[in-house]
């Protein structure tokens, strides 16, 4: 029957010392060498960081319309502006009747003040 794997044996005092003597990247190779989890995220990490490159820089943007795009972008657009242009033709309409109505108005009253003066003097 097999034993389960634990990790990497305990380190004795010898070989901690050692340890303490190599430098920062000695270091971290000697715990890459040693530990099965961290060479996993490593090469998992190269792994998105190399499709992460391979597809970046894969198409070119697109910058130009087809001719069928570029009907249906007519059709659209001109449908778009007739909506448009009906609404806008309403509301400058409401807007006008109602200005005329009020400039009458006020045309109306100036000249009743000016024949009610007329009528005083």
């Amino acid at each position: 029957m097999r034993e389960r794997y634990s990790g990497p044996e305990p380190l004795n005092s010898w070989q901690k010392m050692k340890l303490l003597e190599k430098s920062t990247l000695d270091k971290i190779l000697y715990c890459a060498k040693n530990n099965l989890l961290l060479k996993l995220v490593i090469k998992y990490c190269f792994f998105v960081f190399g499709v992460i490159l391979f597809f970046s820089c894969e198409k070119k943007e697109r910058t130009e319309l087809s001719l069928e795009e570029k009907v249906l972008y007519d059709s659209l657009k001109s449908q778009a502006f007739k909506d448009i242009r009906s609404k806008t033709d309403a509301i400058c309409a409401n807007i006008s009747d109602s200005l005329f109505a009020a400039y009458t108005d006020s045309i109306y009253e100036v000249r009743m003040a000016e024949v009610k003066q007329l009528f005083e003097e």
